[in-house]
């Protein structure tokens, strides 16, 4: 998309940018933004001009409209890699600086919200321009956003996790804290930053006592935080006082702080060790200290300074001590990572074995899929074929069973038919015995006969034992 066929040279206008937290550190800069020498309507123009970047400034983002709320109005928009939040010279709103993954994306944004209200609620608008390059002031060194060339990436402080630009997008505070964007749409912390708790959008709200609503001459108690007027006012800090006994109160001015017990200026506290109660180490020129007659000697002052500063000397090179103990441990944790690393790769075969590896896993996966399926489908068939077998040998078993009765049966008349038959056996061979017997007589008494010696003889009966009952004696 080009805005007209004619050819332009591009002039930037530059913008002043202010950022970091003002207690720590204060960061100054320029952007140059590209603009078309032709532009009608200079930055506001609906038309993308021919010079452009993939690095997007939204000019004027509202003091409504949180950091947290503005992740979540870009969540629509695809691309974004990195975001940062900066002051401009006008505290009535703020800007943000937002760089995207490629020059299409960025145009999308342009085309898709420049001079497009925020909300269908509010009439602020979104106004958006392409930043050409970016000059810092003080430093003259610094850096829009952290370079990728860390040996090992920060993590964010809401959820731990690693800050990697190329898995999600990252957005930068006014205070320089970074956070996962979608992180920072989570926070319920409005407008503070959820690490320092640094406003990062100004206020307008103005300190007044709490009971006159008086603006200046204004005193803080340190214990309650309450806000009062001076003793040349309406006394409402030294009423405060009265009321509770809360003895330490700040001048909001000058940052000074007053005892009321002591009626002066306390020029440093300390912790006592006793009840743990902030007590005053007073200044022995101090009036209010000679009036209560708490004055001391100053060799005594001056014996505690040197002792407190010797105390915190000792402290503080304790301090450097351990930390340097600790980034040397980091030191040599990262170069054993490092060599681990580098044996690890050097084992660890190259891409082209690993999908080698693979494909081969895969056909021996295929083919012990295939090969369980035939067992499968065998072991269903050997279940079958045992089923019909537990059958057969069921029914045989019930045939077994009678033929074992018949069996006994056929034993039990053919051992009738035997006695029987013995018996009848029995009595053929008395006949046969009775038989021959009467033949053998029946031959000798024809012989006798012949020889006449049976003239004058007589029969005689005996009794002779039968041969199949002595049979049946010796059976039994």
């Amino acid at each position: 998309m080009t805005s007209s066929p004619t050819k332009a040279t591009t002039k930037p206008s530059e913008i002043v940018f202010f950022s970091g937290n003002p207690t720590i550190e204060s960061i100054k800069g320029v952007f140059h933004l590209c603009k078309d020498a032709d532009s009608r309507h200079e930055l506001w123009d609906a038309t993308i001009p021919e010079t452009r970047s993939d690095l997007v400034c939204v000019l004027s983002i509202p003091r409504w409209m949180s950091p947290s709320e503005f992740c979540v109005w870009m969540k629509k928009f695809e691309g974004v890699e990195r975001m940062r939040a900066i002051k401009p010279a006008n505290p009535s709103f703020y800007m943000a600086v937002i760089k995207f993954r490629s020059q299409h994306h960025a145009d999308h944004f342009y085309m898709s919200c420049n001079s497009q209200p925020f909300n269908s609620v509010e009439p602020e608008r979104c106004y958006a321009v392409f930043v050409q390059d970016v000059r810092f002031i003080e430093p003259q060194d610094g850096a829009l956003f952290d370079p990728g060339d860390l040996k090992e990436l920060p993590s964010c402080p809401v959820c731990l996790e690693r800050l990697d630009a190329e898995e999600s997008g990252l957005i930068t505070s006014v205070c320089n804290h970074e956070f996962h964007s979608n992180c920072l749409a989570q926070c319920n912390s409005e407008s503070n930053c959820p690490v320092c708790r640094y406003t990062l959008q100004p206020s307008d709200c103005q300190n007044m006592c709490s009971d006159c609503d008086a603006t200046d001459s204004l005193w803080i108690c340190l214990l309650c935080g309450n806000i009062g007027c001076s003793r040349y006012r309406n006394e409402h800090a030294e009423l405060h006082f009265q009321q509770t006994g809360h003895t330490y109160s700040l001048e909001i001015d000058t940052q000074r702080v007053w005892d009321y017990a002591g009626d002066g200026y306390v020029h440093r506290l300390i912790q006592n060790n006793a009840d743990g109660k902030l007590v005053e180490i007073p200044d022995p020129n101090s009036a209010s200290m000679t009036r209560c007659g708490k004055g001391k000697n100053p060799s005594t002052v001056d014996a505690l300074v040197v002792e407190y500063n010797y105390l915190l000397t000792s402290q503080l090179e304790s301090q450097r001590l351990y930390f340097e103990q600790r980034e040397a441990e980091k030191e040599a944790y990262i170069q054993a990572l490092e060599e681990k690393i580098k044996s690890v790769s050097a084992i660890v075969p190259s891409r082209e074995a690993e999908e080698q590896m693979k494909k081969e896993k895969d056909k021996k996966v295929a083919q012990l899929n295939s090969r369980l399926n035939k067992m499968q489908s065998e072991c269903q068939t050997l279940r079958k074929e045992n089923a019909f077998l537990k059958d057969i040998n069921n029914e045989l078993e019930r045939n077994q069973d009678a033929w074992k009765n018949r069996v006994n049966e056929i034993e039990e008349s053919t051992r009738k038919q035997l006695a029987q038959k013995e018996q009848r056996l029995d009595d053929l061979e008395g006949q046969v015995r009775d038989l021959m017997l009467h033949l053998d007589s029946s031959k000798v008494i024809a012989s006798e006969d012949k020889a006449g010696n049976l003239s004058d003889g007589s029969v005689v009966n005996v009794n002779v034992p039968n041969r199949s009952n002595r049979r049946r004696n010796k059976r039994r």
